[in-house]
């Protein structure tokens, strides 16, 4: 997950005695399997991508999205995971992940 404001990773099991805000219960910790871009990878590209995108003449990037990306990039990308645990969405075509 991440911040709504600032845009920050946030791992939910280094949060302080969280709680869910309709029920009231506490979340239990699991383990799952997940898929991940590697982001580090792809850093120099991305980087490249952003300057090119956000100094031409006609950018469309609103400033929260160019300072989130600007932060994301100098702080240096980290694995992004792009799979979940819902019962809808998108399937994964992977016998792994077939639940």
């Amino acid at each position: 997950d991440q911040c709504d404001a600032c845009g920050k990773l946030i791992n939910a099991v280094e949060l302080i005695e969280p709680y869910c805000i309709a029920c009231k219960t506490r979340p239990s910790v699991r383990t799952s399997n997940h898929l991940f871009l590697d982001l580090p990878k792809l850093e120099d590209k991305v980087a490249g991508f952003y300057k090119e995108r956000t100094e031409s003449a006609d950018c469309k990037w609103t400033q929260v999205a160019q300072s989130i990306a600007r932060t994301w990039i100098r702080d240096g990308l980290k694995p992004r995971c792009i799979t979940r645990d819902l019962k809808w969405g998108v399937p994964v075509p992977l016998e792994s992940f077939k639940n």
